[in-house]
């Protein structure tokens, strides 16, 4: 059962992507324990079993991708860092050579409290590419995202890259963008969900879920 330090009912925001529009934003839910759903908007959407004390995954939400119980601003450190770590959701679309990801990747996630700056790291990927399996090489970054409060998003020092995918071309050449938002979770910031999408023009996209503990 996901979140299972709750007892009750419990304010969540719930991380959103609108791939109509690319964009990816949050929104306010309720979280029960009893039924172990998220409703936003009167709908209910069940977490995955795998979920931790604050975070967890939706199943068949749409939109909506992650839930976490954010951590109250004055809770969030001043100082120091928090590494998290995970196994992320991935699907990368390579558009030169027509290949498709979907599959998981190791994610690490590391928040800098002095500098207010969140790093995501995803490597080993193990899934399908255009329904063959694959396990070889292949590494995601999105790295300077900025952490005002709980909440952390891109900004203009925001970069990312999708390297090391055998056959694929990379989305590194530096026009590559960024569209993502994070949230810190559980009583000192030890936990966190993202989402976040890296797009390099005629290149290709990566879209990326993560929820993540320390």
């Amino acid at each position: 059962m996901a979140l299972v330090d709750v007892a009750a009912s419990s304010a969540v925001r719930v991380l959103t992507f609108d791939t109509s529009n690319d964009q990816i934003g949050d929104v306010a839910g309720v979280y029960d324990p009893l039924s172990n759903e998220v409703t936003i908007g009167g709908t209910g959407y069940a977490l995955a079993s795998d979920g931790n004390s604050a975070a967890g995954k939706l199943i068949g939400g749409g939109n909506n991708l992650a839930a976490i119980i954010e951590t109250p601003s004055a809770m969030v450190p001043t100082g120091g860092s928090a590494t998290m770590r995970s196994t992320g959701d991935v699907i990368y679309v390579n558009q030169p050579t027509s290949q498709v990801f979907t599959g998981t990747m190791n994610a690490t996630v590391t928040a800098n409290f002095a500098t207010d700056r969140v790093n995501i790291t995803m490597n080993n990927p193990n899934g399908q590419i255009d329904g063959v399996a694959y396990a070889s090489g292949g590494t995601i970054e999105v790295n300077e995202l900025a952490l005002n409060g709980a909440k952390y998003q891109d900004d203009n020092r925001t970069t990312g890259s999708v390297t090391g995918f055998v056959g694929a071309t990379d989305l590194n050449s530096g026009s590559q963008t960024v569209n993502a938002v994070g949230i810190l979770g559980g009583a000192t910031a030890n936990e966190t969900a993202a989402v976040a999408q890296i797009k390099d023009g005629s290149r290709g996209t990566a879209i990326l879920r993560v929820t993540a503990k320390e």
